[in-house]
């Protein structure tokens, strides 16, 4: 679910150029124009930051409940996120976002193609997903 972030608009209080000089006018706006499409830039980059901020923590994992719906993989992937298979990836401490989505892609035997994988993602929901790729992303992942 996405949350909407409503944002007043920034509104400077008016400027009068009657305080300053003529000639650091004609110095500053060149400078400005330079400057105007960074401050812009940087601004949006800003919102970006915030509304992401924001949507990852009204989304955070149970972890808990990651453990629990992940033991079946832990026969494979093992319990502490090391794989005892060969051939089988580790998971501890793998990205949360890539580890969701490699599920989601498995479960809908998109992009990804493994038929084991693919069973085995099927009966998850998104918040099972979720749950899982905490639990696998906060394992310490061991060199």
């Amino acid at each position: 679910m996405m949350t909407q972030m409503h944002c007043a608009p920034i509104s400077a209080p008016p400027v009068s150029n009657a305080d300053v000089p003529p000639r650091a006018l004609s110095i500053m706006r060149p400078q400005m124009r330079l400057l105007a499409p960074v401050l812009i830039s940087w601004s949006a980059a800003a919102s970006v930051v915030l509304l992401s901020a924001q949507t990852s923590s009204a989304q955070m994992p149970d972890v808990a409940a990651g453990r629990k719906r992940a033991e079946v993989c832990m026969a494979c992937h093992g319990e502490n996120g090391r794989a005892v298979v060969p051939g089988v990836p580790h998971l501890a401490g793998q990205n949360r976002d890539y580890l969701a989505q490699a599920l989601r892609d498995y479960r809908l035997a998109r992009e990804r193609h493994n038929p084991t994988m693919t069973e085995m993602a099927k009966p998850l929901s998104d918040v099972d997903i979720d749950n899982i790729a905490g639990f696998f992303h906060g394992l310490r992942a061991e060199k």
